[in-house]
């Protein structure tokens, strides 16, 4: 891809409370999928309803370490819902969807089609002495 530079992807998330099913917050996220947990302004969560359970420090990309809330929100992207965690920022931040929203969607980035796409999932296992070995760590 000679002279084609890496691009930014982006998508559109929609962000709902878990406990309050009104209408989402849409919003086009930077997909960093080396960002432990998405993002999502502040003033945006509060309004949707959304409460911290705890509060964590990560390192942002500019190498400072911030203290951020962090509750737990429905998500919704590439029309896949998923509960996840989310990071209150300040309310100019850009929103970011995080790596472990795209692995609880079970969608990864294609390089070559430059879009998130559905990974491929296992296989069931098909394997008498698997289920025997299996069925053995259950037994008392």
């Amino acid at each position: 891809m000679a002279g084609k530079r890496m691009g930014i992807t982006h998508t559109t998330v929609a962000v709902r409370s878990i406990a309050d099913r009104k209408k989402p917050w849409k919003a086009v996220f930077l997909v960093a999928s080396g960002v432990s947990v998405s993002m999502v302004p502040a003033n945006v969560l509060r309004r949707l309803g959304v409460r911290a359970i705890r509060r964590d420090r990560y390192e942002l990309a500019d190498g400072t370490i911030a203290e951020l809330d962090v509750g737990a929100a429905l998500l919704t992207v590439k029309g896949i819902t998923v509960a996840n965690e989310v990071a209150f920022v300040p309310d100019d931040s850009e929103p970011l969807l995080g790596a472990p929203a795209l692995q609880s969607a079970n969608l990864v980035w294609d390089a070559r089609r430059e879009e998130l796409v559905p990974a491929q999932r296992l296989k069931p296992l098909k394997c008498a002495r698997c289920v025997e070995v299996l069925a053995g760590l259950s037994a008392p």
